[in-house]
C-alpha cells in the first residue's frame, strides 16, 4: 500500500554455538559487512550498529514492516557460516548457535541501545 509507513527497529542478538570464541579480529569487520549487505539486501531495511565479542554479535537495524525476521536471521547464519567455513577463515568450524535473541526498539530508546552496542568490543556504525 502507497500510503503506509512503517519504523520498525530492530535488536538483534547472534551467539555462536556454545558461546565458543570464534568471531576473531581476523574476520569481524568483513563479517560485519556480510550482515550489513545481507540484511540490507531488502532496500527498506537499514543497519544502524553492529558490534560484538569473540562468542556474540548485536545488530541493530531499522525494519521493513514486509520482512520475515526468521527468514532474515536464516540468511545471515547461513550465508555467514558457509562464507567463514568455505573460505577456512577461522581454524575450527563456524557454527551459529540454533536460535536468536530479537528485541524491538523504541525510537527513545535508540540512543541507549547504540551506546550499549557501542560499548561492545569493535565499533562498526553505518550513517
Amino acid at each position: 500500500m502507497s500510503h503506509s509507513y512503517s519504523k520498525i527497529f530492530m535488536h538483534l542478538i547472534l551467539c555462536t554455538k556454545y558461546r565458543n570464541d570464534l568471531i576473531n579480529c581476523n574476520i569481524e569487520a568483513e563479517l560485519y559487512e556480510k550482515i550489513k549487505t545481507l540484511i540490507e539486501k531488502d532496500v527498506e531495511n537499514k543497519v544502524l550498529m553492529i558490534n560484538g565479542l569473540e562468542d556474540h554479535i548485536h545488530v541493530l537495524f531499522k525494519m521493513n514492516s514486509n520482512c520475515n525476521i526468521p527468514e532474515i536471521v536464516k540468511n545471515v547464519k547461513g550465508a555467514t557460516a558457509y562464507w567463514i567455513n568455505h573460505n577456512s577463515l577461522i581454524t575450527e568450524k563456524f557454527v551459529w548457535q540454533t536460535g536468536f535473541r530479537i528485541f524491538s526498539v523504541s525510537e527513545e530508546m535508540l540512543p541507549k541501545i547504540i551506546n550499549y552496542i557501542r560499548g561492545q568490543k569493535v565499533k562498526k556504525e553505518y550513517e
